[in-house]
């Protein structure tokens, strides 16, 4: 997968990437150091509620810290295609209070 996917219409809602190459991603983006520290001022890390996977797992730190540097890159308000991956695999249903 490229470092950084720039066409939105490679990933939309109705597909689903297997999370094992959704990890991958991650973990390039992790080898770039991109995740080594939190990068949000305005929320403390450790009082964010669980985000759970559609398979009952809970998210991990560097999978929360993905989706906040990925959604920091936007320069506009629409969904990042490379957050949009992992997504995808998120329990709404469980994961309602982190919305909140």
């Amino acid at each position: 997968m490229s470092k950084q996917i720039k066409d939105n219409s490679v990933v939309s809602d109705e597909i689903q990437i297997p999370m094992e190459e959704v990890k991958e991603v991650i973990a390039l983006v992790k080898e770039r150091k991109k995740l080594n520290r939190w990068n949000v001022k305005y929320i403390d890390e450790d009082s964010l509620p669980p985000l759970y996977l559609q398979n009952g797992e809970m998210l991990d730190k560097d999978m929360i810290r993905f989706l906040f540097y990925r959604m920091k890159q936007m320069k506009v308000i629409e969904s990042d295609v490379e957050a949009k991956l992992l997504l995808n695999h998120i329990d709404k249903n469980s994961s309602n209070a982190f919305a909140l």
